[in-house]
């Protein structure tokens, strides 16, 4: 206001400062960060014993349940894939393998992008983890490497199916 500066601080008594604020001990306890570093190093059934120390309950392998590992979708995942797969869209797949193949099995009318084998190549033959952050050595989501050479496959992926004389987009129809 009349070339001065004026200091607004309104925004501390907004409901999400106020939140903030309430759980500001979070970042404070040692617990919490210690937890938040192991899990990033170790395995969860290694990570827990040294958190929990002489509270954690080490299970026996018979007290563990069998999981079974034959996945089927349901009817709703069908119908969602069905419905999509008669607008001919391009299906993205980032998931696991067993899932990934049961998925490809239900599409009949579009093309599918396989993220996994593209991610597996990467990792083999690149010799980059595409999960891992080297600053600050984690593992977490895409590292900055990886979405641009993903970036580059889809849009290689992408070109080669707008190109091709078996599915055109609806605008170029």
């Amino acid at each position: 206001i009349n070339d001065s500066l004026v200091l607004n601080t309104s925004f501390k008594e907004s409901p999400v400062v106020k939140f903030y604020n309430k759980l500001s001990y979070i970042n404070e306890s040692t617990f919490l960060f210690l937890a938040y570093r192991v899990k990033a190093r170790l395995p969860f059934e290694k990570a827990m014993p040294i958190l929990f120390d002489k509270f954690y309950v080490h299970k026996k392998p018979q007290d563990l349940k069998t999981v079974s590992s034959k996945r089927v979708l349901g009817q709703t995942e069908s119908a969602i894939i069905e419905e999509l797969d008669n607008e001919i869209v391009i299906f993205l797949l980032d998931i696991d393998s067993e899932m990934n193949e049961l998925i490809k099995k239900q599409i009949i009318h579009s093309h599918v992008i396989d993220l996994n084998s593209f991610l597996s190549t990467l990792k083999e033959e690149q010799r980059v983890d595409p999960c891992y952050w080297e600053i600050t050595n984690e593992f977490g989501h895409w590292n900055n490497y990886a979405h641009s050479e993903i970036g580059i496959f889809l849009a290689r992926k992408i070109e080669q199916i707008i190109n091709s004389d078996k599915i055109k987009p609806h605008n170029m129809q």
